[in-house]
């Protein structure tokens, strides 16, 4: 027993020294890919109806990137940027699109926006934001994600097996009606993959309706795209 117990301590400790001494930084979004805009297109599968959408992403500072996220039929439907800090990267600014039809956008507080660590495997990171909606102008939203990376181990990207970390953490969603201060809170799973060279490849959520996924497919060229929107 003592020996089993021994060499289980032993895999334990290589595991934490090789998170630890893994560069975080390659496995998340750089800036410098993106002086040229680029295009990652990904497979949205919303309990189980399956469309494509596009994030653009392009750089905007020597330390901030911007993200446009589209839908299938290349509506923009949020907005977000990215501020990269010694430590890591930040959420400095985030909106979204509360009606297709009339492009209303909505700006959300941003309260704590620590994305993505770049020193601390272990380090737990977090997303708290507000917001008021514009069409139902009673209610608030406030939006509570943490999460942590739990493992780091080779996924199948596509068809090639890429080294990725898995995260997995917590959505904690508050709508509270402010006429009369009646709140009602949702809890969602969530899961968040981040594979070497590329950035994040697939987001999990497991919803009150059912299991709602982006699964990364490819990069394309800003050209390619627009050729794609413009047919």
């Amino acid at each position: 027993m003592k020996i089993i117990y021994l060499f289980s301590s032993i895999i334990l400790l290589s595991s934490c020294s090789v998170n630890n001494n893994v560069d975080l930084k390659k496995y998340f979004w750089n800036i410098s890919d993106y002086e040229t805009p680029k295009v990652l297109v990904y497979s949205h599968d919303s309990v189980g109806t399956i469309s494509t959408v596009y994030h653009l992403i392009k750089k905007i500072s020597d330390n901030e990137l911007s993200l446009t996220m589209l839908d299938k039929n290349f509506n923009e439907t949020q907005y977000l940027t990215d501020l990269f800090k010694p430590d890591g990267v930040y959420l400095t600014d985030a909106s979204f699109v509360e009606d297709i039809k009339t492009k209303l956008v909505t700006k959300s507080n941003i309260i704590s926006g620590f994305i993505y660590s770049y020193t601390d495997f272990k380090r737990k990171m977090s997303i708290e934001t507000s917001f008021d909606l514009q069409l139902k102008n009673d209610i608030n939203i406030i939006n509570k994600d943490s999460w942590v990376f739990e493992d780091i181990k080779d996924k199948n990207i596509n068809g090639k097996e890429i080294n990725t970390i898995v995260s997995k953490g917590l959505t904690e969603r508050t709508f509270t009606k402010k006429s009369t201060g009646e709140k009602h809170t949702l809890q969602i799973n969530f899961e968040n993959w981040y594979s070497k060279g590329i950035g994040i490849t697939k987001t999990k959520q497991e919803t009150p309706v059912g299991i709602i996924t982006d699964t990364y497919v490819k990069t394309i060229t800003i050209d390619e795209f627009n050729k794609m929107k413009n047919k």
